[in-house]
């Protein structure tokens, strides 16, 4: 199953960047706080739950650079050393551009450098091997320059 994420500003969720009220009541115990926070993004960028293996969350830098944080079903940070990722950019598209992450040396997270000018908002997905089964999540993202000017 691919999942889809609707375009939001960089850590908020999509209800709330469409005007959503905060389902939170006084009578929500810390369990159910503490279960609403696990699906947030903790890095500033987009947050998506991959086929209920794994947590993702993408961010986008400046010179095409991507960062994929990969957390378990409960949300806690793996080390991503031991797991293979792969990204791939317009995955819908006949021309659609692919490659492999690379760990980052203390295994926070995988990072890519993507192809130049692959549109606005950019469709791509990101994969994870859990066992024998990828887990795929994709997203739509602005670029990075576009996140900046609608954050000034």
């Amino acid at each position: 199953m691919t999942c889809g994420l609707l375009l939001a500003a960089p850590g908020t969720g999509w209800a709330e960047s469409f005007g959503a009220q905060d389902s939170r009541s006084a009578h929500d115990t810390p369990e159910e706080e503490a279960g609403e926070n696990l699906h947030k993004p903790r890095h500033g960028g987009y947050f998506g739950d991959a086929d209920d293996l794994y947590h993702y969350e993408v961010v986008l830098a400046d010179a095409g650079r991507l960062i994929l944080y990969v957390n378990d079903e409960r949300n806690r940070p793996l080390d991503v050393r031991a797991l293979t990722g792969q990204w791939i950019v317009n995955p819908d598209e006949a021309g659609a551009v692919s490659g492999t992450f690379a760990p980052s040396a203390d295994g926070a997270y995988f990072f890519a450098t993507l192809p130049p000018s692959q549109g606005d908002p950019l469709h791509l997905a990101v994969a994870v091997l859990k066992e024998d089964q990828w887990a795929t999540m994709e997203f739509y993202l602005p670029k990075a320059g576009s996140i900046a000017a609608a954050t000034r």
